[in-house]
């Protein structure tokens, strides 16, 4: 049917697909951000969706050639001499958890990034901030009036904004992640049976893991 470009949207995809109906449409595309999004959009069109993992496409990846018409030449033929490593796709049911679960994630890497600046700042001027009272709005200033070169002070004190703004909104994701497993019947068997995973350990587990029956063995379960 020849080659072709265009804008990646909605309407366009929908078009390509529909412009082979009554044909097998398969799709394959590399596993990225907008993967999630193609499967959800053209899954009530039939089509069947391939998404390859990126890492095993050396062939593409590694190239010194980079273009969109010669990726995707590479990713077609890949498919049809059986050499794509399919990425398995998660169900939908489990999109809430894993968003909410994976943002408290992100939240937390977040504060422990700004509670590192933090100390750094204090070490600039040569004060040593050890534990975490240095983080506790009771005692930041006794802290702060520790400090000799005042031009440090501003950029300290807008880490600590920051590091209350980012308390405020790990506690607001901790009571939508509540809320959301409460939605997760196995999130609730798995609470009962293991009591010391904790709600955060087993939303993880249950968002990273999707089903354990896309893992041939329960080796591979735990590998992974």
């Amino acid at each position: 049917h020849g080659e072709g470009t265009f804008t990646t949207s909605a309407p366009n995809l929908r078009e390509l697909v529909c412009r082979f109906r009554g044909q097998e449409v398969i799709v394959v595309i590399e596993q990225g951000n907008l993967t999630d999004w193609i499967c959800r959009l053209l899954k009530p069109s039939g089509a069947k969706i391939v998404v390859s993992e990126t890492r095993r496409n050396r062939w593409i990846a590694q190239d010194n050639t980079k273009n969109d018409r010669f990726d995707a030449k590479k990713l077609a033929m890949l498919y049809l001499g059986g050499f794509i490593k399919e990425v398995v796709q998660r169900d939908e049911k489990n999109d809430l958890i894993l968003r909410v679960g994976f943002e408290h994630h992100d939240l937390i890497k977040q504060r422990t990034r700004t509670k590192n600046q933090i100390k750094a700042k204090f070490k600039q001027d040569g004060i040593w901030a050890k534990g975490d009272s240095v983080y506790n709005s009771k005692n930041r200033k006794l802290w702060i009036d520790q400090i000799k070169n005042k031009n440090i002070i501003p950029s300290l004190e807008c880490r600590f904004a920051q590091l209350d703004l980012l308390d405020a909104q790990i506690k607001e994701n901790e009571l939508a992640l509540k809320k959301a497993a409460k939605k997760y019947p196995v999130i609730k068997a798995m609470a009962e049976k293991f009591p010391g995973m904790g709600l955060i350990n087993t939303t993880t587990f249950v968002a990273l893991v999707d089903t354990p029956f896309r893992f041939a063995t329960i080796k591979k379960l735990w590998t992974y």
